[in-house]
């Protein structure tokens, strides 16, 4: 008698959705799917995946003996017809990566909510019985479907992943195999002890005692950090794309240039305990694009992982009762992986909360929403000119004393950020500013607010948000944008063109999503939740993050993780706003100390919101120009000048830039040309957009930065170069553009600022 029955069933996994439509999975996202091929006489499915699952499947309940004999499940990748196989490989380079720092926070954060590489996570629940089981994974854990099957499927289970490019074929899938169908025997098998850790009990580890390289060497393997001692050294893993593999040096790059996508190498042997397995050329190198082939083994500082390119061809069994796995090489299908357009570049991530690098999106760049790809470079840099010219008269604002008013328009911020607020994370876009100290976005309810494509934050979904109350320290009424109303922290904030915004101060937590693909998650931020915001403000922005010296600033908030230290990169203009494969960079934390050949230093004064330096000449060729200190700041203690992200021009005192004006007419041997603009005072002629001119250095305290003449002068049109300083009455400003190519770190608790000239390209 069979009983048939279609059922709703919902498991959460991890960037997957699986559903079935006439027995068939589709994904929308992830790595390897499975399917059920045959299941007798227990109505269970089995699915392994760090995924987020959503199915819908139909089970027939067989009335018999109630054991399962074996179960066979399909392994699918995740195919999109309209993909290369280039695109294909870099999906799954970028899967490798999430992976490796997925693993990583499950070893050393054994007790805590699932969370997943993506953020996503399952912290409050019931744990049941039920004949279905779905959350759970492949792992050796005690929730692990394996584990829970042990009686039925003798602690059995064996894989075979074909190479990438076949699984393009509908009619070629690679198999996971369970219970008798697992067991593997023959002439070519080789066996190594399966190690089980009590304290990670997830993940499946062997011992790797040394790799052989031709008849030339044989390297002992030396363990990773975070592996358990005498429990194995290296994870073997299906989710992880490359082999990671510790290394002291902290970073591995072999790349060779090959013309038909093969290069011929010397074979190379993995030493277990108790079994060498030689890994194929096609295992060990990929084609990353037409002309290039690297070696797919990489440095990682915390974790060794053992991924499935290596495992390609090999039928791999786990015996979890004799503590074994057994390899047998299949007859190996040329591969050839084709990858367009991909650039790799890898460096090995920390798995360290002390320090993590960001994006910094210009404002024009192809990866800003801001971003208008009919503008031409020269009416992008135009734009940027303008919004410097406003930024300025925020500035002479806020260096009033008593002044309430904020140092930067919502919308003439020269760099984004994403990043992540609430539980669950909502990604919002906001500009970055050295210049500002509140953190803000729009929320829900919305009283009067501006409209924004992305969906405003509502706190009610957030499950720790939280008001701030008047008698709390950090409601400081000595701010001058906060004020007490129905025993909460409010803000009023009134920037310089009459826009502002008004709402609750609270905490959340915030997350940033790091370039190397880990997420860092700090709780009770303080920032504001706006209810009434008018004004300039776009679209395309949800608020602002105050990157200020300020008390309420992100830096001053996250000091305790970030040791006062932070720099950034800034790429020059025409690459930021022409290259969707480039971008500045912000760093936080261990990551940005600045050092090395060619740093030089000076001290930083935090005058209230803003960060100033003392700077005290200028030269052009061999003539030194004293500076003349603008009304800002007079007193030498404070500082003369503002450096400042936000701010593209230089803006120096209208005395002391006549003087430099009339040096370098003296100094530069071209044609003077008049800005139809009128926007600049000094401009050539150039046909190239480049024209030659003497040195430039600016003599900071115990500091002398020479820029070079890209810094200094850029072409604003066709034909016209012009001088990026320009004179202002009252205040004194290093702008973005002076300070494009130097990585710049500051150290708060040093009082420093350190430049050091970097290819920020590369940075």
């Amino acid at each position: 008698m069979v009983l048939s029955m279609c059922s709703k069933i919902v498991a959460h996994f991890t960037n997957l959705r699986f559903k079935v439509v006439n027995e068939h999975f589709y994904t929308s996202g992830g790595r390897f799917i499975m399917k059920i091929k045959a299941f007798t006489l227990m109505p269970m499915l089995v699915l392994s995946s760090f995924f987020h699952v959503s199915l819908i499947a139909c089970r027939k309940v067989l009335m018999a003996s109630p054991r399962i004999i074996s179960i066979m499940i399909l392994l699918f990748i995740f195919y999109n017809p309209s993909n290369t196989p280039f695109e294909r490989l870099q999906n799954a380079f970028h899967h490798s990566i999430s992976r490796c720092f997925l693993l990583q926070e499950k070893i050393v954060n054994a007790i805590q909510p699932t969370i997943y590489d993506d953020q996503s996570h399952s912290d409050i629940g019931d744990l049941f019985i039920e004949t279905f089981t779905f959350a759970s994974t492949c792992g050796g854990g005690n929730v692990s479907i394996v584990n829970q099957m042990n009686q039925e499927i003798k602690g059995k289970f064996s894989y075979c992943f074909i190479p990438l490019e076949s699984s393009t074929n509908s009619n070629m899938s690679s198999h996971i195999n369970f219970g008798d169908n697992a067991v593997m025997s023959g002439p070519d098998v080789v066996s190594t002890p399966l190690i089980l850790s009590e304290e990670e009990p997830s993940f499946y580890y062997l011992t790797l005692e040394s790799i052989s390289i031709g008849n030339y060497k044989t390297l002992p393997f030396r363990s990773s950090k975070i592996s358990p001692n005498d429990q194995g050294n290296i994870i073997i893993d299906s989710g992880t794309t490359y082999r990671l593999k510790n290394d002291p040096s902290g970073f591995l790059k072999l790349c060779y240039e090959s013309q038909n996508g093969t290069i011929t190498v010397p074979k190379i042997v993995a030493h277990f305990t108790n079994a060498d397995i030689e890994l194929p050329t096609t295992n060990t190198f990929t084609q990353l694009d037409e002309c290039l082939v690297c070696f797919t083994m990489l440095p990682n500082d915390e974790i060794a992982i053992f991924g499935n390119l290596a495992q390609k061809n090999f039928l791999t069994g786990f015996d979890l009762v004799a503590n074994k796995i057994d390899t047998k090489a299949f007859t190996l299908i040329p591969m050839l992986v084709l990858l367009s357009f991909f650039h790799l570049s890898l460096v090995s991530c920390h798995n360290n909360v002390n320090g993590f690098t960001l994006d910094l999106i210009h404002h024009d760049s192809p990866l800003s929403p801001y971003h208008n790809p009919s503008n031409t470079p020269f009416e992008r840099l135009q734009n940027a000119f303008y919004r410097s010219s406003s930024r300025a008269s925020f500035f002479k604002k806020k260096s009033h004393v008593n002044s309430i008013q904020s140092t930067i328009t919502a919308t003439n911020g020269e760099y984004l950020m994403k990043i992540s607020i609430g539980t669950p994370p909502i990604d919002i876009f906001a500009f970055a500013d050295t210049g500002s100290d509140l953190t803000w976005t729009q929320c829900e309810p919305c009283v009067d607010c501006f409209k924004q494509l992305a969906p405003i934050f509502n706190p009610k979904n957030s499950s720790s948000y939280k008001t701030i109350g008047c008698n709390n320290e950090l409601c400081d009424k000595k701010v001058g944008f906060l004020f007490c109303q129905n025993d909460t922290c409010n803000y009023k904030e009134i920037y310089g063109d009459n826009s502002y915004t008004i709402g609750e101060l609270s905490s959340e937590t915030f997350t940033f999503a790091s370039t190397c693909g880990k997420y860092v998650s700090i709780p009770n931020i303080t920032f504001g939740c706006g209810h009434t915001n008018r004004g300039t403000f776009t679209n395309v922005t949800s608020g602002i993050i105050g990157l200020g010296g300020g008390k309420t600033s992100i830096v001053n908030q996250i000091n305790q993780e970030i040791k006062g230290k932070f720099s950034y990169c800034l790429i020059p203009f025409e690459s930021s706003s022409t290259n969707s494969n480039i971008t500045s960079h912000i760093n936080f934390g261990d990551t940005v100390v600045v050092s090395g050949p060619g740093v030089v230093s000076t001290p930083l004064t935090r005058v209230q919101t803003f960060y100033t330096l003392s700077l005290e000449s200028i030269s052009i060729g061999n003539k030194t120009l004293p500076f003349k200190s603008s009304n800002f700041s007079s007193i030498p203690p404070q500082g003369n000048i503002i450096i400042d992200s936000g701010t593209t021009l230089t803006l120096v005192p209208v005395d002391f830039y006549a003087d430099l004006e009339k040096t370098l007419v003296a100094s530069v041997n071209a044609t003077r040309k008049q800005d139809p603009s009128k926007s600049y005072n000094l401009c050539y002629a150039s046909e190239n957009g480049t024209i030659n001119v003497p040195k430039i250095v600016v003599h900071f305290t115990n500091a002398d930065l020479e820029l070079p003449p890209t810094n200094t002068f850029v072409q604003v049109a066709e034909g016209l170069v012009c001088f990026t300083m320009v004179p202002d009455e009252e205040v004194s400003i290093l702008g973005n553009l002076a300070q494009m190519n130097f990585l710049i770190g500051f150290d708060l608790v040093a009082k420093k600022v350190s430049f050091l000239p970097t290819d920020c390209t590369k940075h």
